[in-house]
């Protein structure tokens, strides 16, 4: 019985968030392209996947078909995957945009749709988009972030749509716009700058949100910010 879907579970952020939730008793599919992490967990089903390629995507929802479990009340699609390349604007290449308009926009669209039947099986479901400080309107912002921010407030964008769109079901859209969290991908871009907040504190907020903020949102996009750089 699979309860919540992780993007990116492989480590970060996504890892931390399907960690807590196995240990909160919920059944998780971690993707990601190292499920290395993942492994060991009985409540961790783990599928090495690309989100980045069409057929990849499909295997998700291939995969809870072939499971055939309807029991499942409350459903939780969490779009974490995330690509973040620090550079300035007049040198960030085509394959940069594109690769950074994939993970973080295309590919959620692109997932969600595809798991809309699944997701209306539940009594319940929420699906939340983890964002960006950068993403949320009127926020501060970086050189050398101009694309990943677009990217991260198209996808905030696309959620607020689809609460509209699907007021009158069972699912809930939300994105929390989270501020500077100490993960590899955000060493990676901001080496030497140690960022207050854990991953495994993170992961625990958007496991609990995950759980229970579809009571509380709808079509929100709530500012998660600890400190930026």
């Amino acid at each position: 019985m699979i309860e919540a879907i992780i993007t990116g579970a492989g480590r970060g952020i996504g890892l931390e968030t399907a960690l807590w939730l196995a240990e909160n008793h919920v059944n998780v599919l971690g993707v990601s392209r190292n499920i290395d992490n993942l492994n060991g967990n009985q409540k961790i089903t783990s599928l090495r996947a690309n989100i980045t390629i069409e057929e990849e995507l499909s295997r998700i929802y291939d995969l809870l078909n072939a499971s055939g479990d309807e029991s499942a009340e409350h459903r939780m699609l969490i779009h974490n995957a995330g690509k973040l390349i620090n550079k300035p604007f007049t040198e960030i290449t085509p394959f940069e945009i594109g690769e950074m308009t994939t993970v973080n926009f295309t590919a959620p669209l692109r997932l969600t749709q595809q798991l809309i039947p699944w997701l209306t099986k539940g009594l319940t479901s929420h699906i939340v988009y983890v964002g960006s400080m950068g993403g949320f309107q009127g926020s501060s912002r970086y050189p050398g972030l101009s694309i990943y921010s677009a990217t991260k407030s198209a996808g905030a964008s696309l959620l607020e749509s689809l609460a509209e769109e699907y007021k009158k079901t069972s699912m809930r859209f939300n994105t929390l716009a989270m501020g500077a969290v100490n993960t590899e991908m955000f060493q990676a871009a901001f080496p030497g700058y140690k960022a207050p907040l854990t991953a495994k504190d993170a992961g625990a907020f958007v496991g609990r949100f995950a759980l229970e903020g579809h009571h509380f949102f709808n079509g929100k996009v709530l500012p998660v910010a600890g400190a930026n750089p």
